[in-house]
């Protein structure tokens, strides 16, 4: 076996720099960086390591934890799962903001890898540590070089399955983060992981299509999972195909064209739409890559039928069917039974007159100056910035809620969003 001596750090970021995926045929990269904090925690080296031999692997400077942290479970949900950017900070400071991003990320099924420094000598872990148990689908603490290769090994299965992933959290103990060690040179060549779109059970398919051809004012509910799975297109002509209009949770947004003609926008409890109350008339929910339990109590409550497509097991038996497999897969799958029938809905031109009616009372309960993003749509248009408001020629910077960084006035979501990173890539290089 030939082996090559490094220091932990080098062996950690050359093994992060060969991690690729492949999905439908297509390899990508899977970890564009790492998220630092310079002198605050940050005991292995990385920054040293990456400037002698960077790779292309990326640094991104942060200000704190919770920023930095932030920042990475933004960035994979955004590039759809299929990257991500590593934090290596110390899980000592801002401990409390840390664990409820690392809950978001596993209750969301994103990935979020968390790589510190443990701070205690010996077998014993740190609080802060083991807090972390309960909100990571994958915690190890390591002291030796044969558990750093397992535990990556690990993190990577983890991080890269669309069922299992979360947040991971690998501590490394102080001693062992500055030593060198033989590290095998196949641990260090290009690998890939392979992401598959499952399939379901015929017999599953058979009765979700039968469910469907039974119902008359069929709804779909587009959930995060769609998006993930890049079944838009799909879904899309699915409904355009049987006239069945549609709705998106909050991380369904955008997953269809918000053009579509029958995509009436944001469902839930707190979005009183065209696609709320077309949902409630409706007598049988499709929930495609989301649990409609979970996030619309007060329309599930009103149907007698809710069927469930997604990839992830059913909880219980709260749902009167669920097909167990890939959205893209099972809607495309879908398609093809209920094309043989020649299936169509009763909901006649009822969506259009919903969705033009919602148009109408959304413009007219906003005021004319401002640039508004009607709620019937999913997203806004490209004249609208991240404000919400038009763009201005002046370049101030307001402060974003959901994501506490500082966007200025006059550009776009996708503007805004790479702004961000190469603010946090100039300052990681002039500072």
């Amino acid at each position: 076996m030939t082996v090559t001596r490094m220091t932990t750090g080098e062996a950690i970021l050359r093994f992060l720099d060969q991690q690729y995926i492949a999905i439908d045929n297509n390899v990508e990269k899977f970890v564009d960086g790492f998220a630092i904090l310079f002198g605050r925690g940050e005991e292995m080296g990385l920054a040293t390591v990456h400037v002698s031999n960077p790779g292309s692997l990326k640094i991104y400077r942060s200000k704190n934890e919770q920023g930095a942290a932030g920042l990475a479970l933004n960035f994979a949900s955004r590039h759809k799962r299929r990257k991500i950017i590593a934090c290596g900070i110390n899980s000592e400071l801002k401990t409390e903001s840390l664990i409820q991003l690392a809950a978001n990320a596993t209750q969301n099924h994103i990935p979020l890898f968390f790589l510190v420094t443990d701070k205690r000598e010996g077998n014993e872990s740190c609080p802060a540590s083991i807090a972390f148990q309960a909100v990571c689908n994958y915690w190890k603490r390591v002291n030796r070089s044969d558990r750093l290769m397992t535990a990556l090994l690990d993190a990577m299965s983890v991080l890269t399955s669309p069922t299992r992933t979360g947040a991971v959290y690998i501590a490394l103990d102080r001693d062992f983060s500055e030593k060198a060690w033989d590290i095998p040179k196949a641990f260090l060549e290009k690998r890939v992981h392979r992401i598959p779109r499952p399939l379901p059970p015929v017999k599953e398919l058979q009765k979700a299509a039968e469910l469907i051809t039974a119902s008359r004012l069929p709804f779909l509910v587009v959930g995060g999972g769609a998006n993930y799975s890049e079944a838009g297109k799909t879904v899309e002509d699915f409904s355009s195909r049987f006239h069945i209009p549609l709705g998106e949770t909050t991380a369904g947004t955008n997953t269809v064209r918000p053009a579509h003609t029958l995509n009436l926008g944001v469902i839930g409890s707190r979005n009183f739409t065209a696609a709320t109350q077309l949902a409630k008339e409706s007598d049988l929910l499709i929930g495609v890559g989301t649990r409609i339990h979970d996030h619309g109590h007060h329309i599930s409550r009103t149907n007698s039928n809710i069927l469930t497509i997604g990839i992830y097991p059913p909880k219980g038996d709260r749902d009167n069917w669920q097909v167990t497999g890939d959205a893209k897969t099972v809607i495309y799958s879908l398609s093809l039974f209920l094309e043989k029938i020649n299936y169509r809905t009763h909901w006649g031109n009822l969506p259009v007159l919903a969705r033009a009616e919602w148009a109408e009372a959304s413009k007219n309960a906003f005021s004319p100056r401002h640039g508004v993003i009607h709620p019937v749509f999913s997203s806004p248009p490209d004249n609208v910035i991240a404000t919400g408001r038009k763009a201005k020629a002046n370049s101030k910077l307001k402060t974003d809620n959901a994501s506490n960084t500082l966007i200025p006035y006059g550009k776009t979501y996708d503007e805004a969003f790479s702004h961000s990173l190469s603010r946090a890539q100039s300052d990681y290089s002039t500072g």
